[in-house]
């Protein structure tokens, strides 16, 4: 209520139930609900969620009664069976443990058939996109560059690749573009569609040529070739994470504190495959060095300081302070309660 939305319904909570099934049955009736007009389904998968080794992407221990809605007497059929995945992963001499992602791809094609057997798929514009790949989630690191796959077979050529610099935040606008409608004044400023580069036309002159990246108290910019990575805490938990560094060199073990603002975050192993996660000025060339491996900070100098510069103009509209990038106010460390006060 009061997002929008004239329709919920088999919505996932948490990352512990798991049950494709029962949330596909869901995608599937709603197209038969709305066959006979435009739609938009909007289906939010939580699997493989997180890289393939976590316990809960073992499809054969999934409780098959159980959904976020409570048990249901038994298993929608609208999927292969769940004991087909690892017969079907050991013919393709794939490991038992890509059993989610193929679960996952079962979904995916069961909406995929819908629409063939409908007669609509030609005409239905289809995004495939994740939230954050298996490395970095959570971070500005490659957690924030996601592959997207888009089928339109009417209109995209089948094959074709785009390179624009994009994010999700221009999802809104491409749709929007797609149907025909015009974007509220309120999202303009920050989505813009990428439907003309989708039907194979050049990118706007002047189409973006940064993004800006933010989690916890890193800061990013990234362009096509280059990403700059600036690490900035408040003085107490600075002190804190020096401290955890001091004590780790002492003792031969693994620091604890995190750039998400201490030891108490999830960091999914971002310390442990980047190996420069605890430099506070970070540069990578995604062309030669997509991994992020190579801390390039030093060896680019005249590089690093055009992307320090593009990071202070991306912060100069926002409102909390970010080191020397955006000093702090008292409009940007005023207290939350004290700030909706003063408004009212």
């Amino acid at each position: 209520d009061g997002f929008g939305w004239d329709f919920v319904d088999r919505i996932n909570i948490g990352n512990s139930v798991f049950n494709l099934e029962w949330m596909t049955e869901g995608a599937l009736q709603f197209i038969d609900q709305n066959k006979a007009k435009p739609f938009f389904l909007y289906m939010a998968l939580p699997v493989p969620h997180g890289q393939y080794q976590y316990p809960y992407n073992n499809v054969s221990k999934l409780e098959p009664r159980a959904t976020s809605s409570g048990l249901i007497d038994q298993l929608p059929k609208v999927m292969p069976s769940r004991a087909s995945i690892y017969e079907r992963l050991e013919k393709a001499g794939l490991p038992p443990e890509y059993a989610m992602a193929t679960h996952m791809d079962d979904a995916v094609g069961a909406v995929l058939k819908k629409l063939d057997d409908m007669g609509v798929r030609d005409n239905t514009l289809i995004l495939f996109v994740g939230d954050n790949p298996s490395r970095g989630k959570n971070s500005v690191f490659e957690g924030a560059r996601e592959p997207a796959i888009v089928s339109w077979p009417a209109r995209i050529k089948p094959g074709s690749r785009m390179q624009s610099l994009t994010s999700n935040i221009d999802v809104a606008a491409t749709f929007v573009d797609a149907a025909g409608g015009t974007l509220p004044a309120d999202i303009a400023v920050d989505s813009r569609s990428f439907l003309p580069q989708l039907l194979g036309k050049p990118e706007p002159a002047d189409w973006r040529k940064s993004l800006l990246l933010e989690i916890g108290y890193s800061k990013a910019v990234v362009t096509e070739r280059w990403k700059y990575i600036a690490n900035r805490m408040p003085p107490a938990l600075e002190a804190g994470m020096k401290t955890d560094a001091a004590r780790t060199a002492q003792n031969s073990g693994e620091r604890t504190f995190s750039w998400l603002g201490g030891t108490t975050f999830n960091t999914f192993r971002s310390e442990r495959d980047f190996p420069c996660y605890y430099d506070a000025d970070q540069l990578y060339d995604l062309q030669n060095d997509l991994y992020e491996t190579r801390n390039l900070l030093a060896a680019q100098p005249e590089t690093a300081a055009n992307m320090q510069r593009m990071l202070k103009d991306g912060l100069s509209s926002l409102p909390f302070a970010f080191g020397e990038f955006k000093p702090a106010t008292a409009e940007s460390v005023l207290p939350k309660e004290n700030k909706s006060q003063r408004e009212n």
